[in-house]
């Protein structure tokens, strides 16, 4: 199965999808045919915002709800397929290492030096 990510357009022709992504300093543009898994980038949409008039319609419009016998769905078929084992946040230890300095550039030089220590500071 073709795999096609990054895509910033994407139009399907008969049993195929031309899709174009950029790279560094091209447009590089490819062909594949179904099956085919297309990931996207934020460019590839422009939202279409609604007028005014379009929202006040919507706003007066009843929400219609479908039960699944309406949609010719069996309700087991609506049952999960997965199920939460646990929900845990990862434990982050601290080191709360005291800064001491005479002044604010003793204690930006003391901090620059344990950051790059640590190599999280170039």
């Amino acid at each position: 199965m073709a795999d096609l990510s990054y895509v910033r357009k994407l139009s399907v022709e008969p049993g195929a999808v031309v899709a174009e992504r950029d790279l560094e300093h091209e447009v590089e543009v490819l062909h594949a045919r179904f099956p085919v898994v297309v990931t996207v980038g934020q460019e590839i949409n422009t939202p279409r915002l609604p007028t005014f008039m379009s929202n006040l319609k919507a706003s007066k419009k009843a929400i219609r709800q479908l039960g699944p016998g309406e949609v010719n769905l069996a309700a087991s078929s609506l049952a999960p397929v997965q199920k939460t084992v646990r929900v845990a946040v990862p434990q982050v230890p601290r080191k709360q290492i005291p800064i001491t300095g005479n002044s604010p550039d003793d204690l930006a030089r003391e901090l620059l030096s344990r950051l790059r220590s640590e190599g999280v500071w170039p």
